[in-house]
């Protein structure tokens, strides 16, 4: 999952959430993390690891791989986290009372609250997240192609055909959202269960 489910899927409280959203940032063990952050934090990273790996395995999300193009499908998992945001944005009434709007808002004042969590090179993103709307834009098919644009130009070469994956998202795009509709009930109910 990307960056809106894992906020959605935390505890109502703001070191969850925050902790659900940089877990990708967090090296290290549990009891190495607890050595520098509070331990709600730290859960948070851990609840992060948990859904990654539950989706990971999921039968649907293996199925879901299968629709990217063999030539870019090492990328597979990173690029249908994103998909997977925008049909949560697409369907959020289905799961969730808050408007999805306010929610993003609501979050970004989380963050801002906390810049002394922030962890990584998170400091220098958090502009750009904002102003570009990183957790809004999902909801349009052009925020998608947007977003595997941006990634693609980290300084990696092998992530550079990630934008090509915007092709998968619109020749599967009815496959990809029955997938999607399919895993988060299940990833629902397992990050209910990490609480």
């Amino acid at each position: 999952m990307n960056y809106l489910a894992h906020i959605a899927l935390a505890d109502h409280t703001d070191a969850s959430r925050i902790g659900n959203f940089l877990g990708d940032f967090a090296k290290g063990t549990r009891k190495s993390l607890l050595q520098n952050w509070p331990s709600e934090l730290v859960e948070g990273f851990i609840m992060h690891r948990s859904i990654d790996s539950f989706t990971d395995s999921h039968p649907t999300f293996q199925e879901a791989k299968q629709l990217i193009a063999p030539s870019r499908r090492r990328l597979a998992g990173i690029a249908i986290d994103i998909f997977y945001d925008h049909f949560l944005s697409t369907h959020w009434h289905r799961y969730y009372q808050c408007e999805r709007t306010l929610f993003i808002d609501q979050f970004y004042q989380c963050l801002e609250r906390h810049p002394d969590w922030w962890i990584g090179d998170f400091a220098s993103a958090y502009p750009y997240l904002k102003s570009e709307n990183w957790l809004g834009c999902y909801v349009k098919p052009e925020g998608i192609q947007l977003t595997l644009q941006r990634i693609s130009r980290r300084n990696r070469k092998w992530i550079l055909p990630i934008a090509e994956c915007y092709e998968d998202f619109e020749n599967h795009y009815d496959s990809f959202e029955r997938l999607f509709l399919e895993l988060y009930p299940d990833l629902i109910e397992h990050a209910e269960a990490q609480t």
